[in-house]
C-alpha cells in the first residue's frame, strides 16, 4: 500500500488488525492460564510447575496491550518508520525492569511477589508500548493520510480473510521454529536444572544476537514490498538479494565470534562450573546454526515482500519439525 500510495488502505488494514490481534490474544490468555496440566503430563518438577504457572498468569493480562502493541509497530515498520519503535522498546525496556524489581523484591512499599511480580512487571509494560506507539502515531505528524482515527469500523470479513491468508503462513511458519525451541527447553527440563539452565543460557544468548540479523530481515521485507508497490521489480530483486547476503554475511561473523568466546559468555550467566561446562558446548553448536539461521531468515523477508508466505512455512515445517 505505501509503495503504491494506497494511503487510506494502509488505515483500514490496521484498524482491521487489530480486530484480529484481540481475537488472537483471547486464545493466547486462556492457554496461558492453563498450561499447568500440560507441563506436569511432560515431567516438568511441581515446583518448577508452580512457578511458571504463577508466571503466565501475571503476564497473561498484558497480552491483548502487546498484540495491539504489534498491529501499531507493524504498520510503522511497513511504511519505514522504525525509530519510534527503537525509542518505545527504550523505554519499555527500564520500565520493564523497574516494575519487575519493584514487584519481586517488594520495593517501595509493594507486595513482595518473586517470580509472580516478574509476570505483573511484563504485563504492565506490554499495555505501557501499546500506549506510548498509539499516542505517537495520533499526534505525530505525517500519519493524517493514513486516517486511521477517523472513524470506528467493525471486522470486515473480506479484509480479515485477507489478513490472514498474508499474515496466517508467516505466524504459522515463527511458531513452528519458536515451538521447535520451547519444545526442546520442555525436554531438557525433565533431564533436571543443569540441562534446563544451561540450555536456556544458549537460547537466551542465540535469541539476542539473532537480533541484529532479523532486524536486516524485516528492512529487506519492507522495501522489497515497497517496490514491488511502485512497480519496481528490478530494484526490489537486488534489494533482496542484498539483504541475503548482508544478513548471512553477519550472522556468520557473530557465529564465528560466538564459537571462540562460549567460555567467557556462559561465565557472564552463572558461576555453577556444571552449568558452565554444558552451556559452553550448546554455544559452539549454536554458532554453527546461525550463518544459515540468519540467511533464511532474510530469505523469508525477501519473500514476505513480495507475498510469497506459504511456501516458506512449508520449508519450515519439514526442516524444523
Amino acid at each position: 500500500h505505501y509503495g503504491a500510495q494506497r494511503y487510506a488502505d494502509i488505515g483500514h488494514d490496521t484498524r482491521q488488525a487489530a480486530w484480529l490481534a484481540i481475537a488472537i490474544s483471547v486464545v493466547v490468555v486462556v492457554l496461558m492460564n492453563n498450561v499447568d496440566p500440560l507441563l506436569l503430563r511432560l515431567g516438568i518438577e511441581s515446583e518448577v510447575v508452580t512457578l511458571a504457572e504463577g508466571y503466565l498468569r501475571a503476564m497473561s493480562f498484558g497480552v491483548p496491550g502487546y498484540y495491539l502493541y504489534h498491529v501499531m509497530r507493524q504498520m510503522n515498520e511497513g511504511i519505514g518508520r522504525t525509530v519510534p519503535i527503537m525509542v518505545v522498546m527504550g523505554f519499555a525496556l527500564v520500565a520493564n525492569v523497574g516494575l519487575s524489581y519493584v514487584f519481586i523484591f517488594g520495593a517501595f512499599g509493594a507486595p513482595r511477589l518473586s517470580v509472580i511480580g516478574g509476570g505483573l512487571g511484563s504485563g504492565i509494560t506490554y499495555w505501557l508500548m501499546f500506549a506510548m506507539i498509539a499516542i505517537y502515531v495520533y499526534r505525530a505528524p505525517g500519519y493524517e493520510a493514513f486516517a486511521l482515527w477517523t472513524r470506528f469500523e467493525g471486522p470486515q470479513w473480506p479484509t480479515l480473510r485477507r489478513l490472514i491468508g498474508l499474515g496466517g503462513p508467516i505466524g504459522l511458519s515463527l511458531m513452528l521454529q519458536a515451538g521447535l525451541f520451547t519444545t526442546l527447553a520442555l525436554l531438557m527440563g525433565t533431564l533436571g536444572t543443569t540441562y534446563a539452565a544451561a540450555h536456556q543460557i544458549t537460547l537466551n544468548y542465540a535469541g539476542l544476537v539473532f537480533m541484529l540479523p532479523l532486524g536486516l530481515a524485516f528492512a529487506t521485507a519492507v522495501l522489497v514490498g515497497q517496490h514491488m508497490g511502485r512497480g519496481l521489480p528490478a530494484r526490489a530483486r537486488r534489494i533482496g538479494y542484498t539483504g541475503v547476503a548482508l544478513c548471512g554475511s553477519i550472522a556468520a561473523t557473530i557465529g564465528l565470534i560466538t564459537y571462540f568466546v562460549a567460555p567467557w559468555i556462559a561465565r557472564a550467566y552463572t558461576s555453577d562450573p556444571a552449568v558452565i561446562a554444558l552451556a559452553t558446548s550448546l554455544l559452539a553448536i549454536s554458532a554453527v546454526l546461525q550463518a544459515g539461521d540468519g540467511t533464511q531468515s532474510a530469505a523469508a523477508g525477501a519473500l514476505r515482500g513480495l507475498k510469497d508466505t506459504k511456501v516458506p512455512m512449508l520449508i519450515n515445517g519439514a526442516i524444523y519439525w
